[in-house]
This record gives C-alpha cells, sequence and structure tokens, in this order.
C-alpha cells in the first residue's frame, strides 16, 4: 500500500520527467527551424507532416499552413 508521502515523491517524480520531456520537445523543435537546409516530414501517402521554418520561407507561409497538405502538388 502507497501511504501520502510516496504518493507525493511518484507525482514529483512524473512532473520532474514530464518537464524534461517537455524541455526537449522544444529543443527539438528549435533546432529543426534553425537548420537552413530545407527539410520536410510526410506520411505514407505523402502529405506533409512537419516542415522547418526554412521551407516555409522559401514558399511564403508558415509551417502550420503547410501541415496537411500533399508534398506532390
Amino acid at each position: 500500500m502507497i501511504n501520502s508521502w510516496q504518493s507525493v515523491v511518484i507525482l514529483l517524480k512524473q512532473r520532474r520527467a514530464e518537464d524534461k520531456l517537455k524541455h526537449a520537445a522544444q529543443e527539438w523543435r528549435t533546432t529543426f527551424d534553425a537548420i537552413t537546409d530545407l527539410i520536410s516530414i510526410h506520411d505514407k501517402d505523402n502529405r506533409i507532416v512537419r516542415v522547418n521554418k526554412a521551407v516555409a520561407d522559401l514558399l511564403k507561409t508558415t509551417p502550420h499552413e503547410l501541415i496537411g497538405s500533399s508534398a506532390t502538388k
């Protein structure tokens, strides 16, 4: 049986792990967008899942506007 102190410790550990994961995700996004080469990630249907800022800048749009569109058009 877990007492309330153990529950607090477990919750704190989970929170720290979540914070580390969020930080790593933000670091990845920042690095991805800092790359000046054109990078796009597509799904199996050739739809755009992710593009970096360089692609969006070249196409004079935002990454958000490109997500979901067909990469072949």
